[in-house]
């Protein structure tokens, strides 16, 4: 069966949602005490998908939970990418 990121996040038994993910929650204050979301980025792309991703090999996820809008998130990621670690694979 394939890898959902829903089931990955079952198996380490943190609650992950559209909404919520290990204790915060839409409309929860960030640390700088404005309202956050959480976001969820694959490949450096907004992706709605949460739960029901299907994790392929190589792809790198973030999830955050902050104020910023998907295309702040986006410019940042494209200024500073996230890499796949080489891991001695070539």
């Amino acid at each position: 069966n394939p890898l959902t990121l829903g089931a990955f996040f079952d198996a380490l038994e943190i609650p992950f949602g559209t909404d919520s993910i290990a204790g915060k929650t839409n409309g929860d204050l960030c640390t700088n005490g404005k309202t956050g979301t959480i976001k969820m980025f694959v490949n450096g792309t907004a992706n709605g998908d949460y739960r029901n991703y299907v994790w392929k090999d190589r792809d790198v996820i973030l999830l955050i939970f902050d104020d910023r809008t998907n295309e702040e998130v986006e410019a940042f990621i494209k200024q500073e990418p996230i890499a796949f670690p080489s891991l001695g694979r070539g």
